[in-house]
C-alpha cells in the first residue's frame, strides 16, 4: 500500500490525524524494524492512557476529549528526544519507544517528566489531566506485540495502584 504513495501522502498515511503522532500501524512497523536491527539491543517501551478519559468525553464532550488528546500529544513530544518514536495506539492510548534508553533510570526519567508535565493540561472544571503508564525495558523482546503485552500488564498495575503513576515490568515482577 505505502509503495504507491507520494512522500507527503505517505507521511499523512503514517500519522494519526488528530494528534499528528504515528498511528498504530506505523509505530508497530517502526518498532519491529528497530528490534530486528542487531545494533539496537537496548531500549524501553512506555504505554499510557489518560485516567478516566471516558468521563471526560461524557462530561465535557468529544471536542474537549480531542483537545485533551492533542495536549497529551504535545507534552509527549516536548519531553522526548528526536530519535524516540511516539504513537497513538487508539482512543486515549499512547506509546513511546525509547531506542537508546540504556538504563532503567534513563527510562524512568522520561516517565517522571511526563507525569510532571501532564497535569498542566486542565479540564474545563480545572481538574488536571493524569496518566497511568506501564514501562518495559528491552530484555529479549523481538516484536512490538511482546513489548505491548508486557507494558499493558504494567499499565494495569498502575491503575490498580491508584492511577497517575508508572509501573515497571521486569519480566516476572512489577516494581515502582
Amino acid at each position: 500500500y505505502y509503495d504507491n504513495l507520494s512522500n507527503g501522502a505517505l507521511e499523512r498515511a503514517r500519522r494519526d490525524p488528530l494528534t499528528a503522532l504515528y498511528n498504530k500501524g506505523s509505530i508497530v512497523e517502526q518498532v519491529d524494524a528497530l528490534l530486528k536491527d542487531a545494533r539496537t539491543g537496548c531500549g524501553a517501551f512506555l504505554m499510557m492512557d489518560v485516567d478516566h478519559f471516558k468521563t471526560v468525553n461524557d462530561q465535557f464532550g468529544h471536542p474537549m476529549g480531542d483537545q485533551i488528546l492533542r495536549g497529551v500529544s504535545g507534552v509527549l513530544q516536548s519531553v522526548t528526544r528526536e530519535e524516540d518514536l511516539i504513537g497513538r495506539l487508539g482512543g486515549d492510548e499512547f506509546c513511546i519507544y525509547l531506542p537508546n534508553a540504556r538504563t532503567k533510570d534513563a527510562a524512568l526519567k522520561i516517565s517522571r517528566r511526563i507525569l510532571q508535565e501532564i497535569p498542566s493540561i486542565l479540564m474545563p472544571d480545572g481538574t488536571p489531566v493524569t496518566l497511568s503508564m506501564g514501562l518495559v525495558l528491552s530484555s529479549g523482546q523481538t516484536t512490538f506485540d511482546e513489548f505491548y503485552a508486557n507494558a499493558d500488564e504494567a499499565l494495569y498495575d498502575s491503575k490498580e495502584r491508584g492511577r497517575n503513576c508508572c509501573s515497571l515490568y521486569t519480566g516476572t515482577d512489577l516494581l515502582d
